[in-house]
């Protein structure tokens, strides 16, 4: 395969930290995809989405004016993002803060947060520069403040002086401008996290710079996994969540999008650090966003796993049967027009509150 001669890299070792770490979270924050559509600047280089796709119910031939589609659009994707909210509220016992986008926000992709922004366990958010410019919109003043609210970055306290609050806040987006060259990372769709071990694993692409990956680990205290990842017709994966997932036990690869070498860093390094189950995909269930999976804290501290509909159905018995034993719970929310015409899964409409 081209380009996979070159093995990956790896930053500086992860430095202890406290307070204990843990993989996952019960609480989140989510947009409502009130003003979801095709999101043009995007197909470039997202290859899981379809610009054919008919996400509404009737055919796409059917010759509807185009308010008429875009209204019938916004009511399924709104109905299935819902769905996923009542998955994660009700049956997992997710908190759950939903806000929602209007069309003169210019943000067709709003629904997928965490590209924008991380949090962590340390109190820091991050926020991360976006390749596309109807994406970096996603970025609202309001949002921001919300979480800068919610993380204690709007004042200080007796405990933590000026700079330590400040040292808490880390803005990236600066990259985007870079006189030198712009430079992306988009949060952990670029990075998928092993927040345990602190180890980040990052496929290089047009979203995902490999040296700015390795900024972030630095200024996060992580080891990188920095590797190539491609689809079935040899095109860069734009973001290392659609090709593989960590949880605290288990783990999703996508194996044939790597070359040998690369698998057996990725899979050593997750047995290593205690992934007794690594689920090897295919490119047939990436694309059915099998790896576009994420672990989330349920009642009485269980480990849920949460998937798409159309990736529970496209895993086999014996992969569910790896899953069961990695997991506590598998939690299904069927989100089809959001994974065709949008190109991201039930991973990418969930961003973390640590």
């Amino acid at each position: 395969r081209r380009h996979r001669a070159r093995l990956p890299t790896r930053g500086a070792a992860a430095t202890m930290a406290s307070p204990p770490r843990a993989q996952s979270t019960n609480e989140v924050f989510m947009i409502s995809p009130t003003a979801f559509e095709s999101n043009a600047q995007a197909t470039s280089d997202n290859h899981f989405m379809s610009t054919t796709a008919d996400a509404t119910g009737a055919p796409a031939s059917a010759g509807e004016p185009d308010d008429t589609y875009a209204s019938l659009l916004t009511a399924r994707v709104v109905a299935e993002h819902a769905s996923l909210v009542r998955v994660l509220r009700e049956e997992i016992g997710a908190v759950v803060h939903v806000f929602d986008h209007k069309r003169e926000h210019g943000t067709p992709d709003a629904v997928f947060p965490n590209n924008w922004f991380s949090t962590d366990r340390q109190g820091r958010v991050t926020l991360y520069p976006m390749r596309h410019p109807n994406r970096r919109a996603e970025r609202r003043d309001d949002l921001v403040e919300w979480l800068k609210d919610r993380y204690g970055l709007t004042h200080t306290t007796q405990n933590e002086n000026e700079n330590e609050r400040n040292e808490r806040m880390i803005d990236m987006t600066h990259e985007e401008t870079n006189v030198e060259g712009a430079r992306f990372l988009e949060g952990t769709g670029a990075l998928v996290l092993d927040r345990i071990h602190q180890v980040a694993y990052a496929c290089v692409s047009e979203r995902c710079d490999e040296n700015l990956a390795e900024v972030w680990a630095s200024k996060h205290g992580y080891r990188l996994v920095r590797f190539a990842a491609f689809d079935e017709h040899e095109r860069p994966i734009y973001h290392t969540n659609v090709m593989m997932s960590v949880g605290t036990r288990g783990a999703v690869v996508c194996r044939p999008s790597v070359s040998e070498e690369t698998y057996d860093l990725i899979a050593r390094s997750l047995k290593q650090t205690g992934r007794d189950e690594v689920i090897d995909i295919d490119f047939k269930q990436m694309g059915a966003m099998c790896g576009n999976v994420l672990e989330l804290l349920g009642r009485d501290g269980k480990k849920c796993l949460l998937m798409s509909r159309r990736a529970r159905d496209s895993f086999s018995d014996a992969q569910m049967a790896q899953i069961e034993n990695a997991w506590d719970a598998v939690h299904v929310a069927a989100i089809p027009a959001l994974e065709e015409i949008g190109g991201g899964g039930v991973r990418c409409c969930v961003a973390e509150l640590f």
